[in-house]
């Protein structure tokens, strides 16, 4: 990617609220950790992943595979909700097969037909919707395609590897509509002149690193963060800190840690694993900007860190991922 511009034009229009196709943020190296809950009953591993990365989807998808191959796993929970996830995994679908070239030509009109034909999509259009055109695609959604992916491909991979397996799929992320306008109420709090200070913040960040990013670095994760955390900091709160309080807790649920918000996981499926000491499994899969909050708030929660072999996996939890 030629990031030449970025500098001068972030700084002209994110002020003005245009989305930019910012370089991919650098993933932390140490971005998987796992914990033992419910006085070691079940072991729930957080794996940080990149929304837009391949590598990401492949690290995602070998974790899963290792922990249904070891028989232990009862459930997969996802920084996602219902319909985010099944617009996902028929975009996936979609393109499926498809050589970078090709979903970039062509990726588009090939998800929007097959959004076309999805019951939530439909029920959120009505009877306005005639033709798959009319289905205009989130930015994110776009940009990926625009690149050769899908956005979230990760999130799509992991739930058909589980529903596959009969492991349960649960969503604990908030539905779109009430991320939306909190995330607007945070940026009316912040003001304009913040997210002016913020692109002029990252437009140095990108300039001191100019050179890395044309040979085909990018920006790291934590200055993005940092960057939003001292000139965003209501929008940083909405998008980071809440979305965080909201999925621990939601994780929290799902381990027994606290009273169960939702359905409790299938204790059928808990069962297969109670012949041996062994735990139990839940596997996290959630945005790397997410797993340090999320790691806070289970330590908090009194979730013991397991110690981890050398490629990243718990001691004891089976073969390699």
């Amino acid at each position: 990617m030629n990031t030449r511009w970025w500098p001068a034009a972030a700084a002209a229009v994110v002020g003005a609220g245009v989305a930019l196709p910012l370089p991919e943020a650098k993933l932390p190296a140490r971005r998987r950790v796992s914990f033992d809950c419910c006085g070691g009953g079940m072991r729930v591993t957080l794996l940080g992943v990149h929304h837009a990365s391949a590598d990401s989807a492949a690290e995602a998808a070998d974790l899963v595979r290792a922990a249904i191959g070891g028989g232990r796993l009862v459930a997969i929970a996802l920084e996602s909700d219902d319909e985010t996830l099944a617009i996902q995994r028929a975009a996936s679908a979609a393109v499926g097969g498809m050589s970078k070239a090709a979903i970039r030509r062509h990726g588009e009109r090939a998800v929007q037909r097959a959004l076309f034909e999805l019951p939530a999509v439909r029920h959120r259009f009505g009877s306005a919707l005639a033709r798959p055109e009319q289905i205009a695609l989130s930015a994110e959604l776009r940009q990926g395609l625009a690149a050769g992916r899908v956005h979230g491909y990760e999130m799509a991979v992991a739930a058909d590897l589980a529903e596959r397996a009969a492991v349960r799929v649960e969503c604990i992320d908030s539905a779109p509509s009430a991320k939306g306008a909190r995330y607007e109420a945070a940026a009316r709090a912040d003001g304009p002149s913040a997210w002016r200070a913020a692109a002029a913040h990252m437009g140095e960040a990108c300039e001191i690193r100019a050179r890395v990013l044309l040979r085909g670095g990018s920006l790291r994760l934590t200055d993005q963060l940092a960057a939003m955390r001292r000139f965003k900091p209501a929008t940083y709160t909405a998008a980071v800190d809440e979305r965080d309080d909201a999925m621990s807790a939601r994780i929290g649920a799902l381990c027994g840690l606290v009273r169960p918000h939702a359905e409790p996981l299938d204790r059928t499926a808990a069962a297969r694993a109670a012949d041996t000491s062994a735990p139990a499994e839940l596997i996290v899969l959630c945005g790397a900007a997410h797993l340090p909050g999320i790691e806070a708030r289970l330590r908090a929660r009194g979730c013991e860190p397991c110690a981890l072999e050398p490629d990243g996996r718990a001691r004891g939890s089976g073969s390699a991922s």
